[in-house]
């Protein structure tokens, strides 16, 4: 049986096989997922993992198997790390042959102390014996009730890994490159009422995401934006590398800004944080900045005649009196031992 339709409204075309489907996983004793990793797209693997993990959790004996060895691309998906590449052994076969001997009876006998194994093969008498080099010995594969082949567009490769009963009976396939396939099996869980984990919401989540362009795509539907919906109540994380790379980069340093315009004396340091700049400090420099003189060199200024025979600065309009602050040591003196007088 091959399902290849995608949205709500289809599936209810085929609502017939979609209940046949979940009829026998649901009655299978063993059901086997299996994939092709070399083509098969982030899409198709993330509804093979998740199809795995709903079987697994609903008590289901169930295995995946991919074709070829799991690549990196895929290696963000749960349950990717319990894909095997060869089919699960469930015992050895023995062959005999007989064509030069009649075998008359087969016994054995297992010794319980020594954990052995011991197994008799009688011959007619007269008909010649088993010679050793005609004795085979192969393992006995695993038989499941269903198999679910997604991404393999010939199915009768799979006989070449042991898979042989492959009938419409036993066998469903997804097949379909352009299928959206985890939009498919979100829609499929929907329809049979199964409940889906966080795991599982993620997976397909991933598969969705991939398959458009992080919802990127001009032609994608309303009801793609409903299933993730419905997936992240589910308890889906989107899981974008991009977006996880920007935010692990390191952040940048803090903006800091100096105020590299005030004034610098040759014997005087800098102002630094621990030495802050006066608001007498801070217009000074801005007035000797707007006269446009060279950094750490203050202008000379007209002088006037004021009281107790002191200097006078028309432009501030201040008398100089006393020390001038902290912020003194920066400015150089103008005339003779004048020193600027700060604004007020």
């Amino acid at each position: 049986m091959s399902i290849t339709s995608t949205t709500d409204t289809d599936l209810q075309l085929v609502q017939n096989e979609v209940q046949n489907l979940k009829s026998k996983l649901e009655a299978a004793t063993k059901t086997l997922v299996v994939y092709d990793s070399a083509v098969c797209s982030l899409d198709q693997v993330a509804m093979a993992t998740s199809f795995y993990l709903a079987l697994k959790s609903r008590g289901a004996q169930v295995s995946i198997l991919s074709l070829g060895d799991p690549v990196v691309a895929h290696s963000s998906l749960v349950g990717i790390d319990e894909v095997v590449t060869q089919l699960p052994q469930e015992g050895l076969v023995i062959t005999l042959d007989n064509s030069d001997a009649g075998i008359s009876n087969v016994s054995c006998d297992a010794d319980e102390i020594t954990k052995t194994l011991k197994i008799y093969v009688h011959t007619v008498p007269g008909q010649g014996l088993i010679a050793a080099e005609k004795i085979q010995m192969t393992p006995c594969l695993a038989k499941f009730d269903q198999i679910i082949a997604i991404g393999i567009p010939d199915v009768n490769t799979l006989s070449n890994f042991g898979l042989t009963d492959l009938t419409d009976d036993h066998l469903t396939t997804f097949a379909d490159p352009k299928l959206a396939h985890s939009q498919l099996l979100a829609n499929l869980f929907r329809h049979w009422l199964w409940t889906i984990d966080a795991d599982i919401a993620t997976n397909l989540l991933m598969g969705i995401d991939e398959q458009t362009a992080n919802f990127s795509q001009p032609d994608i539907s309303a009801e793609v934006f409903e299933i993730a919906g419905w997936l992240l109540r589910s308890g889906g994380r989107r899981y974008l590398p991009e977006l996880q790379q920007r935010q692990q980069q390191p952040k940048s340093e803090p903006f800091s800004l100096t105020p590299s315009f005030l004034p610098v004396a040759d014997s005087a340091a800098p102002f630094t944080s621990r030495t802050p700049a006066s608001s007498t400090d801070k217009k000074k420099a801005f007035y000797y900045k707007k006269r446009g003189q060279a950094q750490g060199q203050a202008p000379e200024l007209p002088r006037a005649a004021g009281r107790g025979g002191a200097g006078r600065t028309p432009e501030l309009g201040h008398r100089p009196e006393g020390d001038l602050g902290q912020g003194a040591a920066a400015f150089p003196s103008v005339q003779g031992n004048h020193r600027p007088t700060p604004c007020r």
